[in-house]
């Protein structure tokens, strides 16, 4: 028994005629043409600053930088050089508060 392989013709169907040329409506074509002129202009107004601004030594400098080191040996915590950061917001618990409680509690 031979089973019917259905074939879809595109002569007979419009939308799928579209499809198979390639073609789309012409708001599509005209909101894709909006965005392609839309995202050039970002790009221009982020790109091109950013590379005038950008200094490469500047990177370069900053990344061979030594930013931690072990504590006792290479086994160890690794510390950030510039010692603990912390930082404390007026009103707000934060870990660094949590800390000093634990570390100076009250009696």
């Amino acid at each position: 028994m031979k089973r019917k392989v259905s074939v879809y013709d595109s002569s007979k169907d419009k939308t799928l005629g579209q499809v198979v040329k390639g073609e789309s409506p012409i708001w599509i074509r005209v909101a894709m043409a909006i965005l392609r002129v839309w995202f050039f202009i970002y790009d221009c107004l982020n790109y091109l600053p950013y590379q005038l601004f950008n200094s490469p030594t500047e990177k370069l400098r900053k990344s061979e930088r030594v930013k931690a080191n072990w504590v006792e040996d290479r086994d160890g915590p690794i510390r950030n050089v510039q010692g603990h950061a912390s930082e404390t917001f007026p009103g707000k618990d934060t870990i660094d508060k949590v800390r000093q409680c634990v570390h100076n509690p009250i009696l």
